[in-house]
This record gives structure tokens, C-alpha cells and sequence, in this order.
């Protein structure tokens, strides 16, 4: 006899995308749901850089200041689970939401990046506000 296979739904660890801004409270958290995550869940490590007119010096460096910082986290993360790396052009909110989408993730990890103690950072506000 033989037992039809069924579609389970998503749980919140299937599918996370950590928010990567080149601070340490990223990559903490990056890190902690790594750590949380089961092995067959996939993760996906995202920053951003804003465009910049042409292929200007500027945009070169802060280009490859994200990839390092991707590279960095990936490093810390990567003893308790593998990721997926992506580095998006524009406006950091509005592309961690397209993200967020295009990987229907059912996690989003931030960081705080507030200078007052117990405040949230505008991207983790954000996402609190409007992730789906």
C-alpha cells in the first residue's frame, strides 16, 4: 500500500534571506539563523550598492566593498550552513522586499543598525512594516 504524497507547507526556516550591510549586526544574524536553520533549508546572503552615474570609480569601490562584505559574511556563516550570495543594484529596501520575493522566502534576517540602544535600524523597520 502505498502512502499518496502530499505538498507540506512552508515552515519560517525553508527559505531565509539575510539583509548584509557591511556591519557586524548582520552578519550576527546572518549567523544565528544559520545556526537555527536545518540543513535543507536554503539560505540566501543579499546586499545592495546604490547605482552611481556609469561605471564610475565610486561605484567600483562600493561595489566591491558589498561583494567583500558578502564574502566576509559568507566566511563566518559558512560553518553552520551553506548560502547563496547576492549582491543587488539600488535602493536597499526596495530591493531586499524584490528579493524577498523572487526567493518567496518565509524568513527575512537584519540586523539593527540604530545608534540609540533598543532602536531598529530604517531596513529592519522596514521589513517589519513591509515584508511579505
Amino acid at each position: 500500500m502505498s502512502i499518496p504524497q502530499t505538498s507540506l507547507p512552508a515552515t519560517v526556516w525553508d527559505r531565509v534571506v539575510c539583509a548584509v550591510d557591511r556591519t557586524p549586526l548582520s552578519v550576527q544574524a546572518g549567523r544565528a539563523a544559520a545556526r537555527l536553520m536545518p540543513a535543507a533549508a536554503s539560505l540566501t546572503l543579499c546586499t545592495t550598492v546604490s547605482p552611481d552615474e556609469g561605471g564610475s570609480p565610486m561605484n567600483q569601490a562600493r561595489t566591491r566593498a558589498a561583494q567583500d562584505a558578502l564574502d566576509r559574511a559568507q566566511a563566518e556563516i559558512q560553518p553552520f550552513h551553506d548560502a547563496e550570495l547576492h549582491l543587488r543594484e539600488g535602493p536597499p529596501i526596495r530591493r531586499l522586499r524584490d528579493e524577498l520575493q523572487a526567493e518567496h522566502a518565509t524568513l527575512v534576517a537584519v540586523g539593527s543598525y540604530a545608534r540609540q540602544r533598543g532602536g531598529l535600524g530604517s531596513v529592519a523597520t522596514a521589513m517589519l512594516q513591509e515584508a511579505p
